[in-house]
């Protein structure tokens, strides 16, 4: 959770239970923060496994070939 909803979340909290609603829609703001921040990372290492297999691949025929009909963010065939 960024730093500046952290001290949002415990001003609100000082305050009483009436802010309980407004706790709960910072908690879903960082959440959602968090999800998109893991679909980042997700997608860096969907790259980086199409990259290491390439490698790998490399390593066993000697020859680092980069397939042009690969998607090197997905795995996924192009067409």
């Amino acid at each position: 959770m960024p730093i500046e909803l952290l001290i949002e979340y415990v001003r609100l909290f000082r305050e009483g239970d009436h802010t309980i609603r407004e706790r709960c829609e910072l908690l879903k703001e960082a959440r959602e923060r968090i999800l998109a921040e893991r679909r980042k990372f997700d997608e860096a290492l969907e790259k980086m496994d199409y990259k290491i297999s390439v490698y790998e691949k490399a390593v066993e025929t000697g020859v680092l070939d980069w397939d042009k009909h690969a998607c090197c963010c997905c795995s996924k065939t192009k067409e």
